[in-house]
């Protein structure tokens, strides 16, 4: 039970220290059997929730957006809408593509 701790942590530790935020590690989970109680056969799995995510982080995959134009990434760079709220992606997009003047949807 200890080596599993071990191990689970290290993972969760590895996805944080790669700068991948706080979230994705949390997706790390582990079950043992037998649930309760010592066995000779004990064993244990551990996995993620979020496999296509650390996958595409381990093979250094290219992300692109939907329609493989623009992928909006908010930042700090985008500043704050009114009140101080942040802006959405779209009027981000918007406004650097046209220089502030919003289109139509067609």
């Amino acid at each position: 039970m200890c080596l599993l701790i071990r191990y689970w942590q290290d993972w969760r530790a590895q996805i944080t220290r790669a700068g991948l935020g706080h979230r994705l590690p949390r997706t790390i989970r582990n079950r043992t059997y037998p649930t309760s109680g010592d066995s000779i056969n004990a064993a244990a799995f551990i996995w993620s929730n979020a496999p296509e995510i650390l996958n595409a982080h381990d093979r250094g995959a290219l992300i692109r957006s939907k329609s493989g134009f623009w992928l909006a990434i908010p930042t700090e760079a985008a500043g704050k809408g009114p009140r101080g709220a942040r802006l959405a992606a779209l009027a981000t997009i918007a406004k650097s593509v046209n220089g502030g003047r919003r289109r139509k949807a067609t």
